[in-house]
């Protein structure tokens, strides 16, 4: 009977490299975060930007064409605080402070998202 080893030296460091590289993407973008405090606070409807607010200008507002949705700079990011769509997924998602997070409400067509200054 042949002995069948289940890890070959390959697998091993094939999984070693690939478990690696995960940590380092995972964790290096959770960390990566730019500071945006002179940055944007941005509300796109349907694909075209309909706000861009200072993240220094703290408070809530509304946007024209997305009614019945309020939207709140605080803290250094942009939230959605209340909705009336009937999920509430966008509500839900809380604050985005990172370039790379995004609060999306699909009924509405509306994604909430941060950008720097200099963009």
């Amino acid at each position: 009977m042949k002995d069948k080893h289940f890890f070959t030296k390959k697998g091993a460091i094939f999984c070693a490299l690939f478990s690696a590289a995960c940590f380092f993407l995972i964790f290096g973008t959770l960390f990566s975060t730019r500071n945006l405090s002179g940055g944007y606070a941005v509300i796109e409807i349907d694909g075209q930007i309909a706000e861009k607010r200072l993240l220094a200008q703290a408070g809530e507002f509304t946007v024209s064409g997305a009614e019945g949705m309020v939207f709140a700079v605080e803290n250094g990011g942009v939230r959605v605080k209340s909705s009336d769509c009937p999920d509430k997924i966008c509500v839900k998602t809380g604050l985005v402070t990172a370039e790379y997070q995004t609060a999306v409400c699909l009924p509405n067509k509306v994604a909430v998202y941060v950008v720097s200054a200099d963009e």
